[in-house]
């Protein structure tokens, strides 16, 4: 992950962390023996839901190459407010990231139904709201996945 100018920093590294464990449960690594696959993101401009914007392009990125995939994992982010009651964003915006208590994003295996990584930054979520999360992630990916299907 590059940003827009400058080096790489931990912010970089972490969203770079996300990817590889959301491509490397996809990808068929012994289809490649030998072979070392590159995705390069470069991040052009950042208005909200950036790492799940960036796993979702190197996942679409990959089938474009037609690297051999043996699932469909999909990303989405979650912006948590806890006060007074919790209350969950999906696909915030920048403005929505900063005033949130919490920023969740999830990577979703559609077809087995399974989380495959997320990352999390901000306030602890108790186990009702983190299911939620969990919940609506898993919904929303599957919207992401049937519209990519239409698209293809």
């Amino acid at each position: 992950v590059r940003p827009r100018i400058g080096i790489p920093g931990p912010k970089e590294r972490q969203m770079e962390a996300l990817l590889a464990r959301q491509l490397e449960h996809v990808i068929l690594a012994n289809q490649y023996p030998r072979t070392q696959i590159s995705v390069i993101v470069q991040l052009s401009c950042c208005d909200g839901a950036v790492s799940a914007c960036a796993g979702n392009a190197a996942f679409l990125a990959l089938l474009d190459a037609g690297v051999a995939m043996k699932a469909t994992a999909m990303c989405v982010a979650l912006a948590v407010k806890l006060e007074p009651e919790p209350v969950i964003w999906l696909d915030p915006t920048e403005a929505e990231e900063a005033q949130c208590d919490a920023l969740i994003s999830l990577s979703v295996d559609g077809s087995r139904n399974q989380l495959v990584s997320n990352v999390s930054s901000g306030a602890f979520l108790d186990a009702a709201t983190w299911a939620s999360c969990i919940e609506a992630a898993g919904k929303s990916c599957k919207v992401l996945e049937a519209f990519m299907r239409m698209s293809l």
